[in-house]
């Protein structure tokens, strides 16, 4: 009986290690390919437009893929064949980045877009087989996500060039397609029908360490009665406080996507390296796990969310004004990487206050039984925002990086203005 127990928990020690081996590596390749995707496409186009529309095409694919979940995954009967797909199509997505094509560096995006929305719920919720609580299964999928991601933007900055680290994601991610062979659960049926889904991270943006949700195979329906709720609110004029705020999130990561998806060509133009880029993004990145664990000190309310929410708001505002107004006037190069790291350490620590009191009213605002639905309609606003923004930005951004940051306080304006009227609306 006790050799049976002994062989049990080895067993299951070792299927652990191969899922946390796998989540590391999604971490990590997701951290060295978003960055160097952007730079890519600016040392192949000399145009930050075009890294835009590079942005787009990933973040398009990510938000379809991540809405057709159910239909990409109920076409595999094999974890293991799904799990292999998912890294292969990482590898495939990154050797076609590193030709000298941008076509080729387009359809890269969608297969790396496809691949990132489905391995994150997958990985969380075999994960969540073994481990068994939702919250025990969310934070050590954080965990090891958060620290992954930290070690690729260090093994990017350390590389010299984007594409050495698109190499690099290349070869940390070829092993992954042979651990998924060793996952021990053999079909979907094994896993929860509810599917843990990270927030819509945005290429070049920073977006990680982001709350999760939970997607059903209803979420699609809801979201069509989730249109025609707002649609009636309009029409009504009865404004309800969770339709204004999901309406606020789609203005405000509409600003965030325009301003940050041209974001690298932009500091590519001034004289920053590749690694600079993702030294950069590594300390956004850092502010933000610091922050993440100080934000519940400050919001321990639905007021206390309202309030820190739009004070991030307005205060991102001046933030995106330093980098704005120092690559236009500012022509020292060591004076800009200063300026330009201080900024990248607001954003991580705005960006850990805006999720967490974003997800804080969610989670506040919603019925006791769609709790879960209502945090996929704000996912379905983050993604609408990201693809909305990384489109207004190849468009604003021919115009020069001023006019863009212009676009982008008028979004963060009004999305102030929908926030706080939110603030005095009917509770839904």
């Amino acid at each position: 009986m006790l050799m049976k127990l002994s062989t049990r928990c080895m067993y299951g020690l070792n299927d652990l290690t191969y899922i946390y081996s796998l989540i590391f590596i999604n971490g990590v390749s997701s951290s060295l390919i978003n960055l160097a995707m952007s730079l890519r496409a600016y040392d192949i186009s000399n145009s930050a437009s075009l890294v835009a529309i590079t942005v787009m095409f990933y973040n398009m694919s990510y938000v379809i893929a991540s809405w057709s979940l159910s239909k990409l995954t109920s076409k595999f009967r094999s974890i293991k064949n799904l799990l292999a797909t998912i890294f292969a199509g990482y590898v495939l997505g990154v050797l076609l980045m590193i030709f000298n094509n941008l076509y080729l560096l387009f359809i890269g995006g969608v297969f790396i877009g496809i691949s990132s929305a489905l391995s994150s719920p997958m990985l969380m919720s075999i994960l969540g087989s073994y481990v068994g609580k939702d919250s025990l299964t969310v934070a050590r999928f954080n965990l090891v996500s958060t620290i992954a991601s930290v070690i690729g933007y260090l093994i990017g900055s350390t590389s010299g060039s984007n594409i050495l680290a698109l190499e690099i994601s290349a070869v940390i991610s070829i092993p992954a397609i042979l651990i998924a062979n060793h996952i021990r659960v053999d079909s979907l049926t094994e896993i929860k029908k509810e599917l843990h889904i990270p927030q819509i991270p945005i290429t070049a943006g920073n977006i990680r360490s982001t709350p999760t949700t939970v997607q059903t195979h209803k979420l699609m329906y809801d979201f069509k009665i989730l249109m025609y709720d707002l649609i009636k609110m309009f029409r009504k004029g009865v404004l309800r406080e969770l339709s204004l705020l999901l309406i606020g999130g789609v203005a405000l990561f509409t600003a965030i996507s325009t301003f940050f998806s041209p974001f690298p060509a932009i500091l590519k133009e001034h004289g920053f390296t590749d690694s600079d880029v993702f030294i950069m993004s590594l300390t956004s990145s850092i502010a933000s796990i610091i922050w993440f664990r100080l934000a519940s000190r400050f919001i321990k309310s639905v007021s206390d969310a309202w309030s820190v929410l739009i004070k991030c708001v307005l205060s991102r505002i001046a933030i995106f004004s330093i980098p704005s107004l120092t690559l236009a006037f500012i022509d020292d190069l060591k004076i800009l990487r200063l300026l330009i790291t201080i900024f990248y350490i607001l954003i991580g620590t705005t960006w850990a206050l805006i999720s967490t009191s974003l997800t804080t009213l969610i989670l506040s605002l919603s019925e006791r039984e769609r709790k879960g639905v209502r945090l996929g309609h704000m996912n379905g606003a983050i993604g609408a925002g990201t693809v909305l923004g990384s489109l207004c930005s190849a468009v604003i951004i021919q115009y020069g990086f001023l006019v863009n940051f212009v676009m982008v306080i008028t979004l963060l304006m009004l999305t102030y203005l929908v926030f706080n009227k939110a603030v005095g609306a009917l509770v839904t």
